[in-house]
């Protein structure tokens, strides 16, 4: 008897576009976390059916020390993970994990820019970060799960589906790897890479 295999498509309702949008803030600065963002996540993991409560409970509660507590050591961590100045720990870009030459603004970057713009969206004026930063990307697929939901159009979910399993979750599986390699890491940021991790390999 054949068998055919059958390729899981990952779950889109509105708690995990949330998530995505909630991933995008907490690969900023933590300069700028506030106390909303734990308690947001809480409340979206409840909403959601996702089995991500006792890692994304970690999160939030590691994410809520941060600006109450910790903010000096969790912005040494950012600096040295994504920044540099001298070497940068897990690079923020889809490049170094697509590219086999890691050339940000090379093929990758650019078939990353040709997503975007088949969306509607333009780059930004004036200076702007290279548009396969984890950032953009989650920010782009909370963008693409938005018109979805809003508008039930079938084109955004194929968008959505498109870019996560084709570019997305692949690389960011190796980024939270990187990541998790990092010797005496703030634990933020080990409860956001193995959150990252369940997210695209559940």
């Amino acid at each position: 008897m054949s068998t055919t295999s059958v390729t899981t498509k990952p779950q889109l309702d509105a708690p995990t576009a949330n998530l995505f949008l909630l991933l995008a803030n907490a690969f900023k600065s933590p300069s700028e976390f506030t106390e909303d963002e734990p308690r947001l996540l809480r409340e979206t993991l409840a909403a959601s059916d996702l089995d991500l409560n006792a890692i994304g409970l970690e999160l939030a509660r590691q994410w809520q020390l941060v600006p109450t507590a910790d903010r000096t050591a969790a912005l040494r961590d950012y600096a040295r993970l994504f920044l540099g100045p001298f070497e940068i720990k897990a690079a923020p870009y889809a490049s170094f994990y697509l590219d086999p030459e890691q050339r940000l603004m090379g093929t990758v970057s650019q078939e990353v820019a040709r997503h975007y713009a088949a969306a509607g969206l333009a780059p930004a004026e004036g200076p702007c970060d290279a548009p396969d930063h984890i950032v953009s990307e989650c920010e782009f697929l909370y963008f693409l799960a938005h018109q979805f939901l809003t508008t039930k159009d079938a084109t955004w979910l194929q968008r959505y589906h498109d870019f996560r399993q084709g570019h997305f979750d692949p690389w960011v599986a190796d980024f939270a790897d990187t990541i998790l390699a990092v010797e005496a890491l703030h634990p933020f940021y080990q409860a956001l890479a193995k959150f990252c991790l369940r997210i695209v390999k559940p």
